[in-house]
């Protein structure tokens, strides 16, 4: 039979639409703490919670995901790990499945199966290690094929604040400039193109040891 998962349900298409059997993982949304391995410190999450709570959670305990915060709330880890969504920057890693340290999920068969990224390759054996980390970014960006992905974990970073300063300009800057030269040098950047308006308007944020805003939030 067709299986069809889905969670928060953020992104309406056809994956919603079955005649098979449709698996929600909306009530899989325990974060189960953080963990440490091999001196990286990850965060233990099921796949069907928010992106946002998670980003709450983590800032109140000190900690974040860096820049793989993309800028829709509503999005579940899991959906987000397999459509590869990614955050603004072109400094940082900002896909969030770059910061994947092990997987969970049940496969067709119902058999649950966990697992990790590949340890370094001893002296000359480079090429099994090849195979198992193309394997390990197979895994990373699953696009919902390998069946239910239940829990996972990511690695985590101290907290930061941005200074984000907005500007706008005549949208002729997107040919005349490019999108590196409008946003490489910021550490977050994004660029909306207002076509009617003939404006971009331009949003760049940098490190910042200032408290934030009240009000403010990721």
């Amino acid at each position: 039979k067709h299986v069809r998962v889905v969670a928060n349900s953020h992104t309406s298409n056809g994956q919603i639409c079955t005649d098979g059997v449709g698996i929600s993982i909306a009530n899989f949304n325990q974060i189960h703490g953080l963990r440490r391995r091999g001196g990286i410190e990850w965060v233990d999450v099921d796949a069907g919670v928010r992106l946002s709570d998670l980003n709450r959670w983590l800032y109140e305990h000190g900690w974040s995901i860096g820049y793989t915060t993309i800028g829709f709330r509503g999005i579940t880890i899991g959906g987000g790990l397999a459509t590869a969504v990614h955050g603004s920057s072109l400094k940082y890693p900002s896909v969030l499945s770059s910061r994947l340290v092990y997987i969970q999920f049940v496969d067709g068969q119902g058999q649950l199966h966990e697992y990790h990224p590949p340890p370094p390759p001893p002296p000359g054996q480079s090429d099994a290690f090849d195979a198992a980390r193309l394997q390990w970014r197979a895994l990373a960006g699953n696009v919902g094929m390998l069946g239910v992905v239940t829990r996972l974990g990511l690695e985590v970073e101290r907290r930061f604040n941005l200074d984000v300063v907005t500007d706008f300009s005549s949208d002729d800057v997107l040919w005349k400039k490019g999108v590196e030269n409008l946003v490489g040098d910021c550490d977050w950047g994004q660029l909306v193109w207002l076509p009617r308006a003939g404006k971009v308007m331009r949003m760049c944020g940098m490190r910042s040891l200032q408290e934030p805003q009240p009000g403010a939030s990721n």
